[in-house]
């Protein structure tokens, strides 16, 4: 019984630690570069970020393009139209009328696309 609760308790550790990891918050930089982490300190001058190694990042907000405070798979992604196109890039941003994507994810040039516009989202190429 033991045994099963101590691996009961390091299992749940683990899960924890996981799920941490993946609800992570990225700071999208002007210059493209993303920083991934946990925010600690989020001021009119700067946002502090811990990241994963327990390095602590600090961005001045002038450099600040976008906080992302969600979880949102960053992978690249195939976006079918309704027009029967398809687009690959990695979306890095969605409200409930539109998808923000990159072509690459760590280069500044975005562009949005109206949610009534795709037909779908998959992360392999549907062709």
């Amino acid at each position: 019984m033991k045994r099963t609760l101590g691996s009961l308790t390091l299992s749940s550790l683990i899960l924890l630690s996981l799920s941490t990891q993946l609800f992570s918050e990225t700071v999208f930089k002007k210059d493209g570069s993303l920083v991934t982490g946990t925010v600690v300190k989020d001021d009119p001058a700067s946002i502090t970020v811990k990241q994963a190694d327990g390095a602590l990042i600090i961005v001045d907000r002038a450099n600040v393009l976008r906080v992302l405070y969600t979880q949102l798979y960053m992978g690249q992604v195939y976006i079918r139209l309704t027009s029967g196109k398809i687009l690959d890039g990695y979306v890095v941003d969605e409200d409930q009328s539109t998808l923000t994507v990159r072509r690459e994810l760590n280069n500044p040039e975005e562009f949005t696309i109206a949610r009534d516009k795709i037909f779908f989202v998959a992360r392999t190429n549907p062709n």
